[in-house]
């Protein structure tokens, strides 16, 4: 379920299916998608948050819909293209962090345009817990954001950090009390609402291309080639086996 509501110049999107943690299925992201397009049209500032004294911001993907044989994160998929729509959308998007952040969770809070996140949040990337080969384009959001070492630390460890650290290795922008996060996110979007949005609108244009990294088809291939032989193999099948069982994977 997904909440939206705005005022004066700003949006507000919150993610509100507790129940399940909201995770990141394939409706789930397409109804962000819809919010995010529908909230762009009107109000110069997208706010992404939760409700208040949520537990868990986001667990990630739904590995429900996940399947030994088939990629897990293809392009097409609605998630990617969920990622997609927040790089390419016209207005500033802030993810409005409390609680834990999970898998998929972090890379959709890397992809905003800005992430504040309260001192009681975690953040922890867990594809190497069930056997899951990433794929290209999550991973070059990764290192168009952080440095080298701490994206192998994150993702080879798969531990969570705290939003200290968070803020420490450019995960997040600020990490600040949780009394204070509503107020500093709301202020933070008002004094963007207020400068001309046709500037911020070019500058995120011309930041996003000037970041981008193209890679050869040549590698492109290759690396696609090795993911393909994970997905296909035992390997991420006892991951997602494990994780259903609550247990810990025993690869080989």
């Amino acid at each position: 379920m997904i909440v939206v509501k705005g005022f004066l110049n700003v949006g507000v999107i919150i993610l509100a299916d507790t129940a399940k943690h909201n995770r990141l299925s394939h409706s789930f992201s397409e109804q962000l998608i819809e919010a995010i397009n529908e909230l762009s049209n009107e109000y110069r500032v997208i706010i992404l948050r939760a409700p208040l004294n949520t537990k868990i911001w986001c667990v990630g993907h739904d590995i429900k819909e996940f399947a030994v044989g088939r990629d897990p994160l293809p392009a097409e998929d609605s998630y990617e293209q969920l990622l997609h729509c927040i790089q390419h959308c016209p207005r500033p998007i802030i993810a409005m962090i409390e609680g834990s952040v999970w898998g998929g969770g972090c890379e959709l809070a890397l992809t905003c345009d800005m992430a504040i996140a309260s001192d009681n949040s975690q953040f922890a990337i867990t594809p190497a817990k069930i056997g899951l080969p990433y794929n290209i384009n999550g991973l070059k959001r990764y290192l168009n954001a952080l440095p080298l070492a701490h994206i192998k630390e994150l993702f080879f460890s798969a531990q969570p950090i705290s939003a200290q650290r968070a803020a420490q290795i450019n995960l997040i922008n600020h990490c600040v009390p949780v009394e204070e996060l509503e107020n500093f996110v709301y202020t933070l979007a008002k004094n963007i609402s207020e400068n001309s949005p046709e500037v911020i609108t070019n500058l995120k244009q011309q930041l996003l291309l000037l970041n981008d990294r193209p890679l050869t088809s040549q590698t492109m291939a290759t690396i696609e080639q090795s993911r393909e032989d994970i997905y296909n193999g035992a390997n991420f099948a006892e991951g997602l086996t494990a994780f259903f069982e609550k247990r810990i994977a025993d690869f080989k």
